[in-house]
This record gives C-alpha cells, structure tokens and sequence, in this order.
C-alpha cells in the first residue's frame, strides 16, 4: 500500500522516516503473524520506489546504463577533437616555437591551447542545449503506452549545470594531450618544416593514431550493445506469453467512487458484464480484480500448502494472485488444463476454491495432482480448495520464468475496483468504445481508471527494452559516424604529409592500386587494432548485459556479425576521399611546390 503525505512546516525528511519506521516496529510487534519482517518507509515522490517497489532497481540500472553508452559517446568525441587539435597543432608548430623563443613559458603555451579547448566545448555545449531543448519539446509531447508517470524531462539548474561542467571537462581533457605535445617542440626541428618534422614519424603510430583506434574500440562497443538489445527486442516482441493480447479490450473503474453501498456495487458489476458480453464483436468478457496481466500494478500475499509444515511464525510463501469471474480463462485465452473452470456456484457463502497455475502445482505437489488440495491465505486464515490447475502464462513482463499463480473466484471476495476484459472477434478498439458507451449509459458519472486493449498494455512491459535498444542504436550510429569522421581526418592528414613522397612514387612509375594500397594500409591497420580492442571490450560489455537481454546470447554471431560490418562500412567510406585525392595528386605540381 502506497499513503502519500506533505511534511509539516520545519518538519524533516529523516524526521518523518523515522516516525514511520516506529509505526511499522510497533505493527509488527503487535501482529507478529502478518507483519513479521515487513518494513515501512518513507521517501520521497521522486524516488523511483514511489512507483513500484519492483520497478526501482530496474530504473536505477537502466538509467546507469543509458549514462554509460553517453558516457562511451562523450570519449569518442573527446578522442575525435583531440585528434583534431594534434592535427591543428601541428600546423602550429612554427607558431609555438616562435612565441617559446620570444620568452613565452610552456605553462603560457599550454594555458593558451586549454582555453582554446574549453572554448570548444563550451560553444558545443551551447548549440546542445538549443537542440536539447528542441527535441524534448517533441519528446513530451509523445503519447507513451504506460500510464502517466511523474517524469522530470525539463532542462532545469542541475542539468544544465552537468551538462555545462561536463562540456567544459571534455574540452580540456581533448586539448590537454595536444597542448603538452606541441608545447614540447624543439625550435630547431620546427623551423626545418612540416615535411622535414614529420618525415621521422611517417612509419610509426603518433597520437592521432592511438586516438582513431581508440574511437573505433569503443565505436565497437556501442555497435554490439546496440545489436544485442535490438535483438532481445525482437525476441521479445514474438516471445510468447501465454495467450492471445490481440483482440482483448480492457476497462477498470471503481464503484466506491460513485458511493455504491456494495449490493448495489454488485449488481453494477453483474450489469456491467451483461451488457458487455451483447456488445457487438464482444465473444467473452470476465471481471478481474487488482490487475490483469501486464499492468503496472501488483498483488501479493502469503499462502501455505496445507499438507506442508512451516514454522510457527512463518507467513508461508509470498504469491501473487487475483480475484477472477467465471469465463475469465477463456476470456484471455488460457486453459485450464486440469480440474474446472469457476462457475456460477462459487459464491459467497459456498466453499472457498481457487485456481493456481501449474508453475505452483509442480512447486508444491511434484509428484501428484493439486486438486483438490488447500492451501491457505495468512493474512485472513482464510482456506481455498484448489478445484483447477491452469496454464502458465506471463503475468510481469515477457522475460519472467514461470511464475506460481493463484486465483481466487471473485464472487467470494467482492472487490469495488474490478477490470472488465473483452475478448473481441474484429478491433479490439471499436469493441473498446462501445463498452465505454455501455457503461457511461449505465452510469454518467463513471471514471476509467484504465482503458485500452492488452496489445498496448503489454507494449508498455517493452517500452524500457525499445527505448533502450532505440537509444544504443542511435548513439552508436553517433559512435560509428565520429570514428569515421576522426578516421577520416587521419589518413587525410596523413595522405597530405605524404604528398612529395606519393608524387615521387608516381614519377617512378607507381600503378595507382600501389598507390591506393599504400593509403589504405595505413587505415586498415587502425580499423583492425581497433576492432580487436573493441571486441575485448565489447565480450566483457556483453557479459554485463546478458543478464537484461531476452532469446539471444551475449554472444549472439548476428548481433557481432551486424557490427563488425556497420564499422566496417563505415571505415571503407572514411577511405574512400583521401584513396581520391591521391590519386589526383601531380607529381610535377607536388615536387615543384615542395
């Protein structure tokens, strides 16, 4: 049970937690048999717990894990500037030596290159926010199908504050390397010039080099990340769950809103059924109460199996269960493969039954039918005969194992909020209109708690793995597009410091696939080192997720398959201008310009 309070004026958070802690001491003291180890707390609304308790983990990690990829984009980029600025300062090289020799100290030099730097970032963080600010327009205003939940999307202090101080860092961390580097040159070897400078180092890996393998290692990550979450994505989508979500409508109210006493609650509720099931494409309709499948809601209890011994202060084992009305197995497609369905008979005053699926049959009587067994509800005493044993389906999410279920008949336990649930023959959205119609004739001053069909309710259970699959797949299309541009920039760079010695090639009779060889060697070598260190990265990332992802292996051959050609179509694209101009290259303009 979920009470929300508002904090006296003065009064404190940890104040206020404590209280409630002493309340929960004292229940569990006075009812020893219901509230043994049960805790009460209080946090606050933000805290993700305020949703479902079950959910909280599950957010923290997949928050943890969307700022991970960002984090992976963020050192790509990083690399990707860095890079860039050891290019540009090696254009600078004559212009650091002169201003050392006119009495600039190297902690000027490199104070001058870092503001330059964090310059860069700030200005790349100021064109972010606009598009930030942009996108999360669009974004809110994005119908989710999960109920309205109190998400912070706004570009307040604190993430403006992160995002300023994160900009700011990535610049100096991208321009710090450059500026020690080209703070360290030697008069004497810059003055002799770029090709004299750099004919030394034309066969061994600088900097720029070791940048462009690390943005492809981690580009790799990305990719295979990426991969692997689309791929449980798509098991999931065709995973099957059990029954049909096709074709079932679904409506929830409450009667104590409308101050029903509870006879006339139940004659609502009978009606309400009644006029349902004439609804035109309409072939089964049940009641269900707390929750019906896939609903972000829960209901669990302690039950004992009646021929098992516990011990005296044990609650038994926590199940989840649910109220039903008859018809409510063929309502959502399920069989009940042994004993009976309920009936009209199983009703207040008769002997108390109940349904449980076989994951709790074979949990409790391996070796023998449960019908007509018992098991009984700790927290009213109150003991069910089990008179059916139906199919296992899925009741959380699609990932679940299969799960020991109970239901109870729901004329034996009257509830005042109940699920209505259609099983329709057409469009289970024209069925849901007119139900809706139905039930606002019956009753104007009705309010839906609910409304939708099971397709969208069960889409909500995927909407983490589709945002999150969507978001890896973007970044490491963000990942692979800088690793290309920084590739790129690489064998450019290295195609124009080459240019004297590709023209005397070429004078010498140099076939243009020796030429193109040459330039692609030099590539090749950075993609391969790269894609090796990515992969050793990317097997312990996959490690790291197998434990989230759904009908695939973290080894999945299409999932490493998919990256390594996305990296390596990207890469080929990188050398495609560079592999272009030189080839174009004059050897009588090249030699006489040099």
């Amino acid at each position: 049970m979920f009470v929300k309070g508002r904090l006296k004026p003065g009064a404190t958070q940890d104040a206020a937690a404590a209280n409630v802690r002493v309340v929960g001491a004292r229940l569990a003291q006075a009812y020893p048999a219901t509230n043994k180890d049960r805790v009460m707390s209080a946090v606050p609304t933000t805290d993700v717990r305020m949703l479902v308790p079950e959910a909280g983990g599950p957010i923290a990690a997949g928050g943890a894990g969307v700022m991970a990829v960002v984090g992976l984009v963020l050192l790509i980029a990083c690399a990707n500037v860095a890079g860039l600025l050891v290019a540009r300062a090696s254009s600078r090289e004559r212009e650091m030596c002169v201003r050392a020799a006119i009495g600039a100290t190297r902690a000027r030099l490199i104070q001058q290159l870092l503001v330059e730097g964090a310059v860069i970032g700030l200005s790349g963080v100021a064109v972010a926010i606009a598009v930030a600010w942009g996108m999360l327009r669009i974004l809110v205003s994005i119908e989710l199908p999960i109920p309205a939940l109190p998400f912070d999307v706004s570009l307040n202090a604190r993430v403006l504050t992160f995002a300023v101080g994160a900009a700011f860092l990535a610049g100096l961390l991208a321009s710090l390397t450059p500026a020690l580097k080209a703070s360290s040159l030697s008069l004497v070897q810059a003055l002799r010039g770029p090709a004299a400078a750099g004919a030394s180092k034309m066969r061994r890996w600088g900097l720029r080099e070791v940048l462009v393998t690390g943005q492809v290692a981690l580009t790799m990550v990305l990719l295979v990340i990426a991969g692997l979450l689309l791929r449980s994505l798509g098991a999931s989508s065709a995973a099957d769950v059990g029954f049909n979500t096709r074709g079932l409508a679904l409506v929830s109210f409450d009667t104590d809103m409308m101050r029903y006493s509870p006879e006339r609650g139940r004659q609502f509720w009978d009606d309400a059924l009644a006029r349902a099931g004439r609804v035109p494409g309409v072939t089964h309709v049940a009641l269900v109460s707390p929750r019906v499948p896939f609903e972000l809601n829960f209901s669990t209890t302690g039950f004992r199996a009646d021929d098992r011994s516990y011990p005296a202060d044990s609650r038994g084992d926590v199940l989840q269960y649910v109220s039903v009305s008859p018809g409510y197995f063929d309502t959502l497609g399920v069989r009940v493969v042994r004993g009976r369905d309920f009936s009209a008979a199983d009703r207040e005053g008769m002997p108390l039954v109940a349904i449980v699926t076989e994951a709790l049959a074979r949990k409790y009587w391996p070796d023998g039918s449960a019908v007509g067994r018992t098991i009984t509800m700790v927290s009213t005493s109150r003991r069910y005969e089990i008179v059916g044993v139906s199919a296992d389906h899925k009741v959380r999410s699609v990932s679940e194992d299969a799960t020991p279920y109970v239901h109870l008949a729901a004329a034996q336990r009257p509830a005042t909020y109940n699920a209505l649930l259609a099983r329709t023959s057409g469009d289970a959205d024209v069925a849901l209109a007119a139900i809706r119609r139905e039930l606002l004739a019956m009753e104007p001053r009705l309010v839906f708690v609910s409304q939708g069909t099971m397709e969208r309710t069960f889409a909500g259970t995927l909407l983490p793995a589709r945002v999150g699959s969507m978001l890896a797949a973007g970044f490491g299309a963000l990942g692979t597009v800088l690793a290309a541009i920084g590739l790129y920039g690489v064998v450019a760079f290295g195609v124009s410091r080459r240019a004297r010695e590709i023209g005397i090639r070429v004078a010498l009779g140099a076939a243009r696939e020796d030429v193109i060889r040459m330039i692609l060697r030099q590539g090749v070598t950075l993609v391969a080192a790269g894609a090796i260190a990515g992969g050793l990265l990317a097997g312990l990332a996959s490690a790291v997720l197998a434990s989230v992802l759904f009908g695939v292996s973290a080894a999945d051959p299409i999932a490493w398959a998919a990256a390594i050609g996305v990296l390596v179509a990207a890469t080929s694209l990188a050398h495609l201008m560079p592999a272009r101009r030189a080839l174009r290259i004059d050897p009588a303009v090249t030699l006489k310009d040099s």
